[in-house]
């Protein structure tokens, strides 16, 4: 039968968590800003990737056509 998991791989990401905390928390004003003005960007730009068209995927479909047409010839 398979053992049961340790739950020792829980401590990385606890502690990162804990970490992050203590820099918001303890963090000076302006590094608290510099960090709120980050997270801000990065969303912004997840948002755009996300509703934005895929030209790889596009490109992609082009080049698998392509290569198909070739393979056809």
């Amino acid at each position: 039968m398979l053992r049961r998991q340790s739950r020792g791989y829980l401590i990385v990401p606890t502690l990162a968590l804990l970490l992050a905390f203590a820099f918001v928390a303890f963090a000076p004003a302006h590094t608290r800003d510099q960090f709120d003005v980050a997270v801000a960007a990065t969303v912004r730009a997840a948002h755009k990737m996300r509703n934005e068209k895929r030209p790889v995927q596009n490109a992609s479909a082009s080049a698998n056509a392509n290569a198909q047409a070739a393979v056809r010839r």
